[in-house]
């Protein structure tokens, strides 16, 4: 009645907010909040706590006492299952960003894995850069982590650390390709181009400087497009969006009227195909007048002597 802290009222009073109230709680065996007289400040009260988001449902009006000194709620409650302590939601922010840092290794494996030689080549260093990922997450401050301010640096952090490690996993590929060429094993060299200039694809690292690695690239794999080996080189970039390999298996399928039935109209096809890659490339630097240039080349290429275009 004194942590009521209302005035008692004469009897046969209609109840109100004004009288005092008594909460009557039904709890079933899924509902039973801890029990915590041992580390109250009043423990000869015996106490409860129950998570936040539980529920009060009033099961009935509101009633008086037989005394009339009372008002009387009856209620039912339902405890949130899913509800976390507050430790452990603490801790949610460092949850995501793990998830996040195993994700990006998860993605970068199974795009190594769809490219030949790619994943012995690779693998620890992709290993390595999410582990450098996850200590950074690990080691973060909890407060840090829980500040708004400081989560965004954190998640900058992340995902500047990992386009820094795919643009070397980028520069390593293309070192392995001119490496074959200086070998003069084209083909691998080719392949190995076409793999960096595909990592560029994966997330966080197609920035300008990275950008202007594949244009790079691409000039190169125009150049090794002159020696004859290139013609059994497996092609895995595109044309317009369509896979390039796709696109040469539909072109030798259909006649085109002889155009490409040789191997010197396929070799025309696939450096048409670079200049496309490239003249793309170009444009999204702002390069406007080379990329003009490289597409006017290409209609040039596949338009034979009647005017009839390929494509």
């Amino acid at each position: 009645m004194g942590y009521a802290g209302a005035e008692l009222v004469e009897a046969g009073e209609e109840a109100t907010k004004d009288l005092p109230t008594l909460y009557i709680i039904g709890v079933g065996k899924a509902a039973i909040g801890a029990r915590i007289e041992d580390v109250s400040q009043f423990q000869s009260e015996v106490e409860y706590v129950y998570p936040p988001l539980t529920l009060l449902e009033p099961v009935n009006e509101p009633q008086l006492s037989l005394d009339g000194k009372l008002s009387v709620v009856h209620l039912k409650i339902t405890v949130n299952q899913r509800s976390t302590t507050v430790e452990d939601a603490e801790q949610d922010r460092r949850r995501f960003l793990t998830r996040l840092a195993n994700s990006l290794q998860w993605d970068a494996k199974h795009w190594a894995r769809k490219h030949q030689g790619l994943v012995p080549r690779l693998h620890d260093q992709i290993v390595g850069a999410a582990r450098l990922l996850l200590d950074e997450v690990r080691d973060a401050e909890l407060p840090v982590l829980n500040s708004n301010s400081g989560y965004g640096r954190m998640f900058e952090r992340l995902m500047d650390g990992w386009e820094k490690e795919v643009l070397l996993m980028v520069e390593g590929l293309r070192e392995d390709g001119e490496a074959a060429k200086r070998a003069g094993d084209l083909a691998t060299a080719g392949r190995r181009f076409e793999q960096a200039i595909d990592a560029v694809r994966q997330p966080c690292a197609d920035g300008k400087a990275a950008r202007d690695h594949v244009i790079a690239m691409r000039r190169v794999l125009l150049e090794l497009d002159g020696a004859d080996c290139r013609q059994n080189r497996r092609q895995t970039a595109s044309v317009a969006g369509v896979p390039r390999n796709l696109y040469f298996n539909d072109v030798r399928n259909k006649d085109h009227h002889g155009q490409a039935q040789n191997a010197e109209g396929l070799r025309i096809l696939q450096v048409a195909a670079h200049k496309v890659d490239l003249a793309t490339d170009l444009k999204k630097q702002g390069r406007y007048e080379e990329a003009l240039q490289l597409f006017q080349e290409t209609c040039a290429m596949l338009t034979d002597k009647d005017g009839v275009a390929w494509t």
